[in-house]
This record gives C-alpha cells, sequence and structure tokens, in this order.
C-alpha cells in the first residue's frame, strides 16, 4: 500500500538530521515523531527497490522523495535511544509496510520487555515469527530467549506462547531457560487444575526439562486440592513418547527415588493398557533407571505379585508383558520368567501368544528342547479351549 508522505515533514527531518538535533527535535513521546520516522523509513525503502530494479538498465531511479532522507543511519540511532515501551509501540503499529527494516533493525533494538508487558511480550514473539516467516528465514531463538527472560511481569507467558514454541522450538536449551527463571513469579498464577491440564500437554509436546523441574519444585510447595504432580506424571505415563528421560532428573529432585518409583509402579498397573507405547516405554525407562528389584518391591507391585498366587490368579500384568513386543528381558528378567513359566495359564486363559522376547527368554531360562516342550504343553491346554479356527489352535496344528 503507498503511503501519503508529507514532504514538509520529510523536509523537516532532513534539516534535523544536518543539524544534528534529532534527540531534541523528535523525542519519542512527541506524536508526530513516529509519522515522521514511519516515512522517512518507507522513503528509503523505496529508493532502496528503485536502485536495485535499474540496476544494470542504464536508467535513473525514479522513487518517491528519493532526494530526501538518503541515510537512515541517524534515524537507526535515534530509535535505538528511545525507551523500548516506545519502540515496541512505533514497531506495532507503524511498520506494516517495513518487514525487512522492522525484522533486521528494529526488532533487535529492544533490549528488554520490561515496560512492555504481558500482551505486549506476547505481540512481540508472535511477530519475530510472523516476520521470520515472511523473509523466508528461522525466528531467531536467541532474541526470543532475550525477551522472555527480561520480562518481570506476573502475569504468566506461557499459555500464550505455548503454541508458538510448540510449533517453533522444541528443544530450546535458550527458551527452556528462559522460561525456567520465570515461573517462581507465577505464584498463584496458575494453580488451577485447568492449567495444570494445559501445561501438561505443553510439556508432553516439548522438551523443556529446566523448566518442569521449577513447576515441579514450585509444586512441592504449594496444597492443592490434587496432586498435581501425579498428573503431570499420569499424563506423561501415557503419551506417544512415554515418561521423557529429560524430565525424570526433575521427578526425582521434587520427589526423591522412593516417590518416583510408586508412581511408575502405580501406573504400569492402572495405565498400562491405555492406547500407544507410552506405557511400555515408561516402564522400561523405570526398570532402566531403578532396577526391577526396586519396582517390584514397591508396595503396589507386591501386592500384585501376592495377586498372581491366589488360587484364582490375576494374570493381566503378565499378560500385558507377555503379548507387548517389548524388549525388556534384559532390565526385568524376574517377570519375564514369570511370564515363561505361566505360559501354560496365560495362553489360554487370555487366548493369545507370546511376543518374541518372551520366547527368547524362555529359550535361556528352559535350554532350547525344555522351553520347545514347555511351549507345545501350553499349546495343547489352548487347543481345548479354541475352535479350529483359532490362530493359536492352527499354530498348535502345525507343531
Amino acid at each position: 500500500m503507498r503511503h501519503q508522505i508529507d514532504s514538509q515533514r520529510l523536509e523537516a527531518l532532513q534539516a534535523s538530521i544536518e543539524r544534528n538535533t534529532l534527540a531534541v527535535d523528535y523525542p519519542s513521546t512527541e506524536s508526530n515523531t513516529f509519522a515522521a520516522f514511519r516515512d522517512a523509513f518507507w522513503v528509503n525503502q523505496m529508493a532502496v527497490k528503485s536502485l536495485a530494479a535499474h540496476l544494470g538498465t542504464g536508467r535513473s531511479p525514479n522513487a518517491p522523495h528519493d532526494a530526501f532522507i538518503k541515510d537512515i543511519t541517524p534515524l537507526l540511532n535515534a530509535f535505538e535511544q528511545w525507551p523500548d515501551k516506545d519502540k515496541w509501540q512505533f514497531i506495532n503499529h507503524w511498520c506494516d509496510s517495513l518487514s525487512v527494516l522492522t525484522y533486521t533493525k528494529l526488532m533487535p533494538a529492544i533490549a528488554s520487555t520490561e515496560a512492555i508487558g504481558q500482551s505486549g511480550v506476547v505481540s512481540l514473539i508472535s511477530k519475530e515469527i510472523e516476520l521470520a516467516a515472511t523473509l523466508g528465514v528461522p525466528p531467531d531463538e536467541k532474541r526470543i530467549a532475550g525477551w522472555i527472560q527480561s520480562y518481570t511481569g506476573r502475569i504468566n507467558l506461557l499459555p500464550c506462547i505455548s503454541n508458538m514454541m510448540r510449533d517453533q522450538f522444541k528443544d530450546s536449551d535458550l527458551i527452556d531457560t528462559a522460561l525456567a527463571g520465570l515461573v517462581s513469579k507465577y505464584v498463584g498464577g496458575h494453580d488451577s487444575f485447568n492449567a495444570v491440564a494445559r501445561d501438561s500437554d505443553f510439556f508432553i509436546a516439548v522438551d523443556y526439562p529446566k523448566t518442569f523441574a521449577k513447576y515441579l519444585e514450585h509444586f512441592t510447595k504449594t496444597k492443592l486440592e490434587f496432586d498435581v504432580i501425579e498428573v503431570f506424571f499420569r499424563d506423561m505415563f501415557i503419551s506417544g513418547a512415554g515418561i521423557k528421560p529429560c524430565y525424570l532428573a526433575g521427578y526425582r529432585a521434587a520427589l526423591g527415588d522412593e516417590a518416583v518409583i510408586e508412581l511408575f509402579a502405580t501406573n504400569v498397573l492402572g495405565r498400562r493398557n491405555c492406547s500407544g507405547s507410552g506405557p511400555a516405554t515408561s516402564f522400561k525407562l523405570a526398570l532402566s533407571t531403578f532396577g526391577e528389584d526396586a519396582l517390584l518391591s514397591t508396595p503396589q507391585l507386591e501386592a500384585e505379585l501376592r495377586n498372581m498366587q491366589r488360587e484364582t490368579p490375576a494374570l493381566e500384568l503378565l499378560h500385558w508383558i507377555l503379548t507387548r513386543c517389548m524388549a525388556m528381558q534384559d532390565v526385568a528378567p524376574r517377570l519375564h520368567e514369570m511370564c515363561v513359566r505361566r505360559l501354560p495359564e496365560l495362553m489360554p486363559h487370555f487366548r493369545c501368544l507370546p511376543a518374541a522376547p518372551i520366547m527368547t527368554s524362555g529359550v535361556r531360562i528352559l535350554g532350547g528342547e525344555g522351553f520347545l516342550k514347555h511351549y507345545l504343553s501350553a499349546l495343547r491346554k489352548c487347543s481345548t479351549r479354541m475352535s479350529p479356527m483359532s490362530p493359536i489352535f492352527a499354530c498348535w496344528q502345525t507343531n
């Protein structure tokens, strides 16, 4: 869109530049300043475009007002001296048609967001991402991290920038560090179930271990109507990636190993059958981190082991391990051995075949011939309870 340029205003601005009195004549608090600077920047931009278009043609460029403000360096230097709040106001309201200049010169001049406020910081970050996309360059995470870090308000930034961070910076250490420094300022600002659920979704989508550790640290000191940390843990346990190793250190620091191990035990018993690979991945992480003996020594899993010995045994946990293709035989040899030895109960009751890791464990535990006899015995028991069309029956017939 072509701007209506005020020639007299440009002449006055040029005269001020020549007198070296910009700071006096055009303070950022004067209403005329923004309009004059915008006109000068726009005219300079048009002159540059015209010159580029005519290079090599032998014709003279024909940009509007190309006699005015040939060098904008004094204006940029003056802009640098404005308060950051005024810089942002100018960028936000006067620079829609100055994408390159705004992105390369004006936005980097905003050193701190202390005086901009929460909505200003969010808009500034959004502008950074928007202009970067327009210019075909990645957004500057160092710049964004600096703006987040310098924010001093007590309104939580995360809800409004979480989508942008998920899309652009899933594992930025710079932004993680910046957000971590703000968590303590939000006490009382996000202690609600909806807020926790929202932030839980955010942490599942990104890898921000420093910020997450600060969240846990905050909630260990906060009395709520529900156990916030357990909500975070449950959501992550069943998520596609399971409990992320980069977050496990935060849980251990906030709760201690004993409590974390019990959380794993509780969730593997209560949520192992949730869809996706999250529960299996989470359980494997627990086993490889703490060891099988530590997991099986928790009150939750000790009770489950006792239930397996009842007259009518509860074998659901073994069935889950039996049928999941989890290569856990190295980190859960006891559970794998239980699966192997109880194949005659598991296979007919659940109408299932063991996954490959259980077969491997069976050969290791019973030997090749011993496991084959054991496995065929289990298949025979299956055959008495299956129809001739059952896949397990067909497998037995083949053997």
